[in-house]
């Protein structure tokens, strides 16, 4: 096999920006120059794959990459959770906030992308929600949402809480709240004022407003960071030139479909200071002895390693990954010798490569997460994690943050490897039979996978008879078999993030002619194209180009139409993946 060999790349540049951008310096009363922070902290949580009756956010996924670059450019350390439900969120800015927020001389930023919601009291004020991914859409389910989304009082009491000096809340998301007081004033020039403490909001747009999947709010703040939000072109950036920055750019961006809102906490202790970044104007004034200088300490930040791998803009199989993840995000993954990869539940989700067979346990969920990266969930929610000096791995986590992002290196044909986040690749020793670590610093025979796509299924009826392509495609559909057979088993291809094709055995498509199923199509046209409808319980209905529902007719044992304009049990079809063996 032909791998693709991997050469490390001196790490100097990042180190440069990780201390030299957290060292601000600002004169205090008497004049001197002081350190304005200690350290400085990022929390990101991006909201992608929602299941409870909103609309996903795939451009999510790329949002949180670029604005966790321009983060590290300005040296904060950062964490990213994706798809936190209502439990998750609050959990992670509690840890965060204990773990970080403590130290006076910290700052500390927080970012949200995903769905805000605005409702109207009974008393006529608005209050501003967040929406994690399991919240209820409150036009369908007002008691279920209000139960699930995070309110914008929740975020106060949290700024509260904080005893780092300057904290700065920024939301891709629409709603409106009271908790801060909307600013629309010139930025003063930046004083020892800059030093006092400072709780600070800014929001992508208002109440009865929608983000846009492609983000402008996402793409003025990389900008603002890299520099153009410094408005007086002193040097810095603070949080009201940012603010006003991100309230123009984003208007006219946005054709006037957006109005972020910034402003400060409404609390005079609080509302003093101003958040401080270093813009372009001083990092390009940076000496050669400066840098020379940071390079000898032989200080790195070891949580936001520089790859030593040549980058893709996406994954070429990342789409696949995104939507339908029922069908679609699932994989096996083999090890060399011909094992496959387990998480143990009994023994605390530890990862161990000695199953023969794919069975729930050996099924993972893919989760993109940008940059040439992925997370891996199993069947009963749990993400794999390399743990922070430890070289095993495990399935014990609830939500992904940055010891569950693993890099994907292809190699030759359906062949990877994977980095976990201590740096090291995922090793099967001796192909197999064994626990799994990450404890190997290049690719050889055991640090190489087959991810196997698990995109074939037998289809079973309401009454457990399952679809059957006569002498394996190429004749007419019935829903008369009894046994999970070649006949009966058919491939998923994806046409678009909800839609579908049904390959048979012998590679013709199902397809649908005057509202009856057959099974000789040729190729993907319109007649054989379904849009997926996922159910509970592993099953789903399938909805033809005539905009009728596919039917087992009788709940299976005769033929297969398309002609139910709801969806009841003879509509509903399980899913039965066909899984590989050693």
């Amino acid at each position: 096999m032909k791998l693709k060999y991997i050469f490390s790349i001196a790490i100097t540049l990042l180190m440069f920006y990780s201390i030299t951008f957290s060292q601000i310096l600002l004169p205090n009363e008497q004049g001197q120059n002081v350190q304005l922070y200690n350290k400085s902290y990022a929390l990101i949580v991006g909201e992608v794959h929602y299941n409870n009756g909103w609309p996903a956010l795939r451009g999510v996924q790329k949002d949180i990459d670029a604005v966790r670059q321009a983060l590290e450019k300005q040296g904060f350390i950062v964490f990213t959770v994706i798809d936190a439900d209502h439990k998750q969120i609050d959990a992670t800015y509690r840890d965060f906030i204990n773990k970080y927020g403590m130290d006076p001389e910290n700052r500390l930023i927080f970012y949200f992308a995903g769905h805000g919601h605005t409702i109207k009291t009974s008393y006529g004020e608005e209050m501003g929600y967040i929406v994690p991914i399991d919240a209820a859409n409150p036009n369908v389910d007002k008691a279920s949402f209000l139960s699930y989304a995070m309110t914008m009082q929740q975020i106060e009491v949290y700024a509260k809480q904080i005893q780092a000096k300057h904290a700065l809340f920024l939301f891709d998301a629409c709603f409106s709240g009271s908790i801060f007081a909307i600013t629309r004033a010139i930025p003063e020039n930046i004083s020892y004022k800059t030093g006092k403490p400072v709780r600070q909001f800014i929001s992508s747009g208002s109440a009865e407003e929608t983000v846009p999947d492609e983000s402008v709010f996402r793409q003025q703040l990389v900008s603002g960071l890299d520099g153009e939000a410094d408005i007086n072109k002193d040097g810095f950036i603070t949080g009201t030139e940012l603010g006003e920055f991100l309230t123009e750019k984003v208007i006219n961006y946005s054709r006037n479909n957006q109005h972020p809102q910034y402003g400060k906490i409404r609390n005079p202790h609080l509302d003093k200071g101003d958040f401080v970044f270093l813009s372009s104007n001083t990092k390009t004034n940076i000496t050669q002895n400066q840098t020379q200088d940071i390079a000898s300490r032989g200080v790195a930040d070891s949580r936001n390693p520089v790859l030593d791998l040549p980058k893709k803009s996406e994954l070429p199989w990342q789409d696949e990954y995104q939507d339908m993840q029922s069908i679609f995000a699932k994989v096996a993954l083999r090890t060399s010798g011909g094992y496959f990869l387990c998480a143990d539940d009994k023994i605390g989700g530890k990862i161990l490569a000695d199953r023969e067979s794919v069975g729930g346990l050996e099924i993972f969920y893919v989760i993109p997460t940008g940059d040439h990266k992925i997370a891996l969930k199993t069947l009963k929610g749990k993400y794999i994690s390399v743990a922070d000096n430890i070289e095993s791995i495990k399935a014990n986590k609830d939500s992904i943050g940055q010891t569950e992002i693993f890099e994907v290196v292809d190699l030759d044909e359906n062949k990877i490897a994977l980095k976990g986040g201590n740096g090291k690749y995922i090793t099967a020793i001796r192909g197999g039979e064994h626990e799994v670590s990450a404890n190997r610093d290049k690719i050889l025979e055991w640090e190489v996978f087959e991810m196997l796509k698990l995109r074939r299924a037998w289809l079973k009826s309401f009454n457990g008879y399952f679809i059957s392509a006569v002498n394996g495609g190429g004749d007419k559909i019935v829903v008369n078999g009894q046994k999970q057979e070649k006949n009966e088993n058919f491939e998923f291809v994806k046409v678009n993030k909800n839609k579908i094709a049904l390959k048979s055995n012998n590679g013709s498509f199902l397809s649908i002619d005057k509202g009856v199923a057959n099974a000789s199509g040729r190729g993907v046209g319109s007649n054989e194209i379904f849009e997926y409808i996922e159910l509970e319980n592993n099953k789903f209905a399938l909805k033809a180009n005539n905009g009728k529902y596919l039917t087992a007719v009788g709940g299976g044992g005769f033929g297969l139409k398309a002609d139910a304009d709801q969806i009841g049990d003879w509509q509903k079809f399980e899913l039965v993946p066909d899984t590989p063996r050693k």
